[in-house]
Order: C-alpha cells, then sequence, then structure tokens
C-alpha cells in the first residue's frame, strides 16, 4: 500500500508533473525586510518582528524568478500563534502590479510545506514575495528563517500528504454537524487509505486462506493484526490532532481570568459591542429589541449577539422591519451588518423599508451595527 501510494503520488495530485529538484528557489530570512510591525530584529540566521501593528505582522523581499513549475512552498517560521493565520504574498513584473495573496494553512510545527499549483495568479516572473501574519500575537517574537520555491517531487508530494494528515483543523460553528478532520483540499483522506489497506488486507489473507488451508487457530492472529493497524494508525492521528488542540487552547486562553478569556474568543469584538448595547438598553428591560440582519437563517453572529444581549427581550429573526402590530413606541431596532433594505432618513426620522416606515431616532452607534428606538406607530410604506 504504501509503494502504491509513493508511486501514485503524482496522479493523487492532479497530474502534478515532477521536476528537478535543483530548480529550487531558496530565500533566506536575512534577506527580508519588516514591511508591518515593530521591533524589527535580525541575528545570525533569521529575522523577526517583536509587536505587531494593528493585528498584522509583514516581512518582504525582492525576488526575481520565474514561478513555472515552482509551486511547492518550504516555510520555516516560527514564533506564530496557533489561531493566527499565515499569508504568502507576492506581486509579478505584470503592467498592472496587482499584490496577490494565498492563506497558509498550517499546524505546530514551524517548518510547513505548501501548495500553489491550484493558485491561478501564481504565473510568470516574480517580482517581490511576502510574509504575513495576521490575527493573536504570540508571546515570542515573529521569526522567519526561510522561505523556498520548489518544483514537485515524490518526496514533497509525500510531506504534503502527511501534513494535512497530521494537521489540526480549528472548530469552527459547522463542526458539530460535520469534522472532516483534514484540510478540505486534501486529495487523499487517511480513513479511505485505511479503508482501502483493510479490504484489500483482509482479501488477500481470505485467499491465502483458502489456498494453505489454513486452521483457525493459524489465521485468526493475522485476521487481528489486519483489523488493527488502520484502528492503532487513525487512533495515533487523532492523539496527535489532540495534543495540537490542547497547545493550541493553552497558547490562546492559558493564565487568564473569565474576562480575558471571553476577550481572545472569536467574537470577542461583538461581545464588546453587545454590551454597550445591554448599559444603554437595560434600565429599559420592558421593552423589546429586534435584530435585523440580511440573512433570515439563525446563523452565527445574529444568534451569538442574541446570547450578549441577554436578559433583553430580543426578537431575532428576519431582515425586514417588524409590522404595525408586532411593535410599539419604545421598542427598538438593531440593524446588524446592514441588512439592507433598510435606509434611516435622519433629516425626517424615519425608518425606512420596502413594506413598512417607522418614526424613529438613532439611539447607538457601532461599526457592525445601528440602533434604533421607534418612537410612533408604524405604517405602510407606500
Amino acid at each position: 500500500m504504501t509503494a502504491s501510494i509513493w508511486f501514485f503520488l503524482p496522479q493523487i495530485y492532479s497530474g502534478l508533473p515532477l521536476d528537478r529538484p535543483d530548480r529550487a528557489v531558496t530565500m533566506s530570512g536575512l534577506k527580508f525586510q519588516p514591511l508591518v510591525g515593530r521591533g524589527f530584529f535580525r541575528d545570525a540566521e533569521s529575522v523577526g518582528i517583536r509587536e505587531f501593528d494593528r493585528g498584522e505582522a509583514v516581512l518582504g523581499s525582492d525576488a526575481f524568478f520565474d514561478a513555472s513549475n515552482l509551486s511547492t512552498v518550504r516555510l520555516d517560521l516560527a514564533g506564530v500563534h496557533p489561531d493566527s493565520q499565515v499569508a504568502l504574498l507576492w506581486q509579478t513584473l505584470s503592467p498592472s502590479a496587482e499584490v496577490h495573496l494565498v492563506e497558509l494553512h498550517r499546524g505546530a510545527a514551524e517548518v510547513t510545506w505548501h501548495r500553489l499549483d491550484l493558485e491561478p495568479d501564481w504565473d510568470g516572473q516574480i517580482a517581490q514575495v511576502a510574509i504575513g501574519v495576521y490575527g493573536l500575537h504570540s508571546v515570542e517574537p515573529i521569526r522567519l528563517r526561510s522561505l523556498d520555491f520548489q518544483p514537485p517531487t515524490r518526496e514533497i508530494l509525500a510531506r504534503f500528504l502527511w501534513q494535512d494528515w497530521r494537521l489540526f483543523q480549528p472548530w469552527r460553528q459547522g463542526s458539530a454537524n460535520h469534522y472532516s478532520g483534514t484540510p478540505a483540499e486534501t486529495p487523499l483522506r487517511p480513513v479511505t487509505v485505511m479503508i482501502i489497506w483493510l479490504v484489500t488486507a483482509l482479501v488477500l489473507l481470505m485467499i491465502f486462506i483458502h489456498w494453505r488451508r489454513l486452521a483457525a487457530a493459524v489465521w485468526m492472529p493475522s485476521a487481528l493484526v489486519v483489523v488493527l493497524v488502520p484502528w492503532l494508525v487513525l487512533d495515533g492521528l487523532w492523539q496527535a490532532r489532540l495534543s495540537d488542540q490542547v497547545a493550541s487552547t493553552r497558547a490562546r486562553f492559558g493564565g487568564l481570568d473569565q474576562a480575558g478569556k471571553r476577550g481572545m474568543e472569536d467574537d470577542a469584538l461583538l461581545q464588546a459591542q453587545a454590551r454597550e448595547v445591554l448599559d444603554h438598553l437595560e434600565p429599559l428591560r420592558g421593552q423589546r429589541l429586534f435584530i435585523l440582519r440580511e440573512s433570515m437563517r439563525h446563523e452565527f453572529n445574529r444568534l451569538r449577539l442574541q446570547y450578549h444581549l441577554l436578559p433583553l427581550n430580543v426578537y431575532n429573526f428576519g431582515h425586514q422591519l417588524p409590522e404595525p402590530g408586532h411593535a410599539r413606541a419604545g421598542d427598538y431596532v438593531l440593524l446588524l451588518d446592514d441588512p439592507g433594505g433598510v435606509e434611516f432618513y435622519s433629516e425626517d426620522e424615519v425608518l425606512v423599508d420596502e413594506r413598512f416606515r417607522w418614526p424613529a431616532t438613532l439611539s447607538l452607534e457601532q461599526p457592525r451595527f445601528l440602533v434604533f428606538r421607534l418612537e410612533g406607530p408604524g405604517e405602510e410604506a407606500f
């Protein structure tokens, strides 16, 4: 099975053509300069940035080479927080001089491998490259040792496959319903390989048993090994991902009190803004608050906002103003992420959509939402 995977690796990766490893372009970290960030430093083998600037740090360098078939990247980057995002940026010699970006999915390892053959903009003469880190700042500084562009070889493709199998995928809103465990672009998943291995081994074992007419006492241990090997391999991968998950959780929340942990959550900004709404409206607890958003479904942002606004009397559905019989003067309307179709005319102090209009005043303004107080009875818009 291992030999078959090794032989068919180019076909597994969509017929990616193999090339000579001596065509690689190796860029030492010492060639890079800070583009975004503070506290730049340089030592004998790397460069780095100690502090983010508005949540990002970018190191860039001039680079003149042809991207043709240099479709794999080896990145040696340390000091990245487990929950931060890393991206490769590049600029070509084309007249538009457009800057392109692709996210580089990473695990806990400092040395990682990445594919560029699926990026249509990775082509032509490369003029500049950069590595950007976005999100949470680690205790350690960002440290770049090398960035290498290489043609695909079987060894590199095998590294891709193992890295994808080993990579811990963070939990998202939909993980309760579906969790693949490997990146979506992984061409061959470990469960698939183990199923093929198990079926093939069992068929060969049955043929051998029938041919040699073996007794049960002889073939039962072999059958047990055939079943246990894929089980142990998958369990080992699961344990490895679990270790990465524990490390990521410790790096993000370790040593913090409850308030500090909330400040590190994915919706920390939404929580802070919801607290301002809560402080503003809690004395009026008997009044109702209608949340309007473009999505009709109860998706993540509007449900999280409703949760953080408890114990307010929140109505969380739809993207249109309530009917006159469903609201009254003194109620509030919150427009989340510009639901579209709802307009506020400040000179007339009226809130209007395609169906109804309500006398209203702007009560609170935040980057992600606006809160209006309904001042009188609603009526049909036209």
